[in-house]
Formats: structure tokens, C-alpha cells, sequence
């Protein structure tokens, strides 16, 4: 597996992950190995970068462009107006959480994009250290307040006093950098515009755009009703007018963010499931072995890339559902074993839903990967086949698809595994403290 200083793969390493029998690739020196004097300078690749570069160059074929507007969903023979719209629809809801980049070229509308996320940030941060310090008054008292006169709209009842406020208040930016603030390759336009030129020349993008508006509302319906629950608790405690505008405001931005961040993760995942179905359906309607495994490689380096620019984000959301019930546990202590101190917690317990939803999605992926040997397997390619079958049986296998977090290929075991060991933590938490009392 060398690669030469022009760039030029000389050798291609097996994309799968287990793909480990090749000698190390080097990169040359670039003087001519006929002269008995040159010396060989060789610079060693790990076996990660190694599958990036094969990567990128599986991922390549795929003609993009560097504007997401520019791709025409019309290609695809099955893309109704609304489904086309309906993208548009998402792809301005993401260029508003600065996730994607506004349309436009040169000097200055870069300028402009980067203004724009910047302000983005800033804005979330200060909502983040304004809820920090309203909690920490709440907890603490007024005597290791900072700047309370600022705080007054914020951690009167009603307000933020809760722990996992600040842990959702901390979210929102972080998930906006994990998204592709600050990332200089593999952008975020670059991935969308990948997987748009895909399902279009595919005619997978009608159901893309059905799977991903089903997602928008099921996240936008937690978001909403997380908020108006918010803003009740604020109401029923007396808030006057103006305080309570200034709550609402900064609990917009920071729920309006991480609604945004989660529908753009289930946007990115759904594609990588419907890629997998699809590729089964063809497999059974036209087994054709060549073709098979022609799209396998394409379908595998497509879902390593997407799962290089999401683990950010994923392990973001992770954190989250981490945190969420020893500080959940926490503020129940702190207000009290009463009805008023779950209701509280109603709104976090909806978000929480929406981040396994993501887990759960991304596990599907892989086990929707690992499940295709068996029926690759069961098919008929005609006879005097079956030495290619296996073969195709044991690449697929072998190659290790799915959704990967850093080197850790994410399953449903995994995830429920994670959902038993924290309701088992969090019961545990509940009994003790009753027990107490």
C-alpha cells in the first residue's frame, strides 16, 4: 500500500477494518530507485489512515458539488415536488443553526458564513454561562452569586435551578462545533452533498425525505412541547411579563439549537439505513455478484465516512445521556422528594428520548449491516456460483460495515445494555433516598 509524493495509491488495501495482512504502507522520497546512491526515507501510516485515504478515494467517484443547492433531486425519477422541497426546507433549517454553510462564493460571503457561526456561538455560549450562574445561585444563595442583577428573569422559581439545565445549556454549543464549526475537512456541505448525489442517482430520495420528515416532527414535537412545559412552570409561579420573555428567549435558543443538532444527525443517519435496505432489495431482485460487491465497497466507505463526521456529535450526545440521571437524582434532591420537583423534570425526560431515538438509529445501521451475509447467503446467482457466493459472504463479513464511534462499532446490544444500567442506577438512587425519608 504505497503511496507515491504525487498522491497516487500504488497499492489498495481492503477497506474493512480487519484488514490487517497488508505490510505497512511508506511514502517514497521521490528520488529514482535505480541510482545505487539514493537513500529511502519512508514515513509510516497506521492502519486508520491508511483505510481514510480508500476511502476518500471510493467516496470521490461520487460526482458533488461545493454548493448543496446546486444538486438536482430532480435526477431521481422518483422525487416528487414536496419531497424536494422538504429538503430545501431542512437545508435552511441547518444553514439557521449554523450547520451548513450559506449559498454564495469568494472572499467575502466566507466572511460573511464565518461572522455569522461565530455570532451563532457566542450567543449560545453567554446563554449557557447565564444559566450556569442562575443554577449556581439557586444552589448556592445569593451571597456566591455573580452579577445577580442580570439573573433575576433566571433563577426565580420557575426559572433555571435545575442542574440539567446546565447540562443542555452546555450542550447546544458544543454540539454546534461537534457538527463542523471548526472543522476544515470533511465538512458538513461536503458529506450532505455526497449523500444527495447518491440517493438521486439511486432513487433513494423519495424515501429519504419521507423517513427524514417523520424524524423533523417527532423532534420538533419534544422540543416544543419541552419548552411550553417551561414556560407553564414559569407562568404558574407568577413570573411578570417581561422576565418571562427573557426566559423564554434564552430557553429558545438552546432548545431551538439542539433541535436542530439532532434532526441534522437523524438526517445523516436515515440515509445510511434506507443505503443498506436498498442495497438488499437489489441483491434479491438482481443477484449479480460482480454488482454486489461493486456496491458494497461504494455502500462501506460511504457509511465509514459518515460515521467519521458524526462521532463528534455522538460522542457529544453520549455525555449527555451519561450526565443526565446522577444530576437528575441531584436536583430532585435538592428540591425535594414532591410532585412539583418531577414535573420539573418532565421536559429533560422528553429530550432525553429524543437523544436515545439517535442511538437506537445509528445502532439499526449496524445491524442492519450484519444481517446481510445471512441473506446474501441464501440467494441463487446462478450455478456454478456457490465458490462466489461464499466468497461475497466472507468479504461482507469480513469488512465489519455499520456505525462506528472512534474504533467501536455501535449495536443494539450496546445500547440497551446502556438504557438497563442507567434505570438500574437511577431506581437504585430513588429507593435510597425513600428509604430515608
Amino acid at each position: 500500500g504505497g503511496v507515491s509524493r504525487g498522491g497516487r495509491l500504488s497499492t489498495e488495501p481492503q477497506v474493512g477494518r480487519n484488514s490487517t495482512e497488508h505490510s505497512p504502507p511508506t511514502v517514497s522520497s521521490g528520488r529514482s530507485l535505480s541510482h545505487k546512491t539514493s537513500r529511502k526515507s519512508t514515513v509510516m501510516m497506521t492502519n486508520s489512515q491508511v483505510m481514510a485515504l480508500r476511502v476518500k478515494e471510493l467516496t470521490d467517484i461520487i460526482p458533488t458539488s461545493e454548493d448543496t443547492s446546486e444538486i438536482n433531486p430532480g435526477e431521481d425519477v422518483y422525487a416528487s415536488a414536496w419531497s424536494i422541497a422538504s429538503d430545501r426546507f431542512l437545508q435552511m433549517s441547518f444553514r439557521l443553526a449554523g450547520i451548513l454553510s450559506w449559498e454564495g462564493s469568494g472572499r467575502w460571503a466566507l466572511l460573511g458564513q464565518w461572522l455569522y457561526k461565530g455570532s451563532l456561538m457566542l450567543l449560545l455560549t453567554g446563554a449557557a454561562a447565564l444559566v450556569a450562574m442562575a443554577v449556581t445561585r439557586a444552589h448556592l444563595g445569593d451571597e456566591h452569586a455573580w452579577a445577580a442583577p442580570w439573573l433575576r428573569a433566571l433563577d426565580r422559581p420557575g426559572g433555571f435551578q435545575l442542574t440539567t439545565q446546565v447540562l443542555l445549556a452546555a450542550a447546544a454549543p458544543m454540539l454546534l462545533v461537534a457538527l463542523g464549526l471548526m472543522r476544515s475537512t470533511n465538512r458538513p456541505d461536503d458529506v450532505v452533498s455526497m449523500l444527495q448525489s447518491y440517493a438521486s442517482q439511486n432513487g433513494l430520495f423519495e424515501m429519504w425525505q419521507k423517513l427524514a420528515l417523520v424524524d423533523t416532527g417527532f423532534i420538533s414535537m419534544i422540543f416544543v412541547l419541552s419548552v411550553t412545559l417551561h414556560m407553564l412552570d414559569s407562568s404558574s409561579e407568577g413570573m411578570p411579563i417581561a422576565e418571562r420573555i427573557a426566559l423564554a428567549t434564552v430557553t429558545g435558543l438552546i432548545y431551538g439549537m439542539l433541535a436542530a443538532g439532532l434532526t441534522f444527525v437523524m438526517y445523516v443517519l436515515r440515509i445510511l439505513s434506507v443505503m443498506v435496505d436498498v442495497f438488499c432489495y437489489q441483491s434479491v431482485q438482481n443477484p449479480n455478484i460482480s454488482e454486489a460487491t461493486e456496491s458494497w465497497n461504494m455502500l462501506q466507505a460511504i457509511l465509514r465516512k459518515a460515521s467519521n463526521f458524526l462521532e463528534h456529535a455522538l460522542l457529544v450526545l453520549l455525555a449527555v445521556a451519561m450526565l443526565t440521571v446522577p444530576l437528575l437524582v441531584l436536583d430532585v434532591g435538592h428540591l425535594g422528594w414532591q410532585s412539583a420537583a418531577f414535573r420539573m423534570q418532565v421536559p429533560y425526560a422528553l429530550v432525553m428520548c429524543g437523544v436515545l431515538r439517535v442511538f437506537a438509529v445509528a445502532a439499526a445501521v449496524t445491524d442492519k449491516c450484519m444481517r446481510v451475509p445471512a441473506l446474501i447467503n441464501s440467494l441463487s446467482f446462478g450455478l456454478g456460483t456457490e465458490r462466489e457466493r461464499q466468497h461475497l459472504v466472507e468479504y461482507i463479513t469480513q469488512s465489519a460495515a455499520g456505525f462506528y464511534i472512534g474504533e467501536t462499532r455501535l449495536c443494539m446490544p450496546m445500547v440497551a445494555k446502556f438504557v438497563y444500567v442507567w434505570f438500574v442506577i437511577l431506581f437504585s438512587f430513588v429507593g435510597q433516598e425513600l428509604s430515608q425519608a
